[in-house]
């Protein structure tokens, strides 16, 4: 059950992530699809511009499910200087247009599912995290932190492969 929650949330919140964009040129078509023109070039040389949708994805499927207001935890770094684009979480809408998606985003997936998203900043994520995985704790679904510490925990071997999680899986090759 852990890891079917675990799923569908990573999917839900990638979904929303990429669905979640402004289109700055004025250049949408009738169902709000932004296009991105992109230069081509054909095989004589020359220069041609082909319009396509960059932001197009085929969805996922994803069951129903009522977590019954379920926390969902996620460890991040201390954001001390309150960078929109360090937070997981968003506690209102302000205006700045990645608070408000994050914002939006989060509010949907926990309707949605009937979850609460706990964003718990440290300023060491990875080694709080850590020692909660080692100790059996797992009070964590998620963990944000840079690389080279998730790189140090990928090598002990505490975290999920996420291609083994299903619709990740099964949509890794999805637009």
């Amino acid at each position: 059950m852990k890891k079917l929650f675990f799923a569908v949330l990573i999917i839900s919140i990638f979904m929303l992530t990429f669905s979640c964009s402004k289109d700055t040129s004025g250049n949408t078509n009738e169902g709000g699809t932004t296009n991105v023109l992109e230069n081509a070039t054909t095989d004589n040389g020359s220069n041609t511009t082909a319009t396509t949708n960059k932001w197009e994805y085929e969805p996922i499927n994803l069951p129903e499910n009522d977590f019954g207001g379920k926390a969902f935890n996620v460890i991040t770094v201390t954001n001390s200087d309150n960078k929109p684009y360090l937070c997981f979480a968003a506690e209102e809408q302000n205006g700045d247009e990645i608070t408000d998606a994050l914002y939006k985003r989060n509010l949907a997936i926990e309707e949605k599912y009937n979850i609460k998203i706990n964003e718990i900043q440290n300023d060491s994520p990875y080694v709080t995290a850590e020692k909660s995985i080692l100790a059996g704790d797992n009070n964590y679904d998620i963990i944000i932190d840079y690389i080279a510490n998730i790189r140090t925990m990928a090598g002990l071997g505490v975290l999920a492969d996420l291609y083994n999680v299903p619709y990740i899986k099964d949509g890794i090759n999805k637009p």
